[in-house]
């Protein structure tokens, strides 16, 4: 993790889910869990990220909720 942010490592984490969700291999819901506990774990904390993860192949215009 040389010079690369926690927002920038989480972001890229949540891209490969965010992969896995497109081709099938993982349901939104749980690619969004997956994505949480790696954001809690990494930096130790409930950090939010700076911008939302969109989990749909259509154009995103807000994060999901959570519930």
């Amino acid at each position: 993790m040389a010079d690369v942010s926690l927002i920038e490592e989480i972001q890229t984490y949540a891209d490969g889910r965010k992969s896995d969700v497109a081709r099938g291999a993982k349901t939104p819901a749980l690619a969004a869990l997956m994505v949480e506990k790696y954001d809690e774990g990494i930096a130790g904390t409930d950090l939010k990220l700076a911008q939302p993860v969109c989990w749909s192949t259509a154009k995103c215009t807000e994060a999901p909720e959570n519930s």
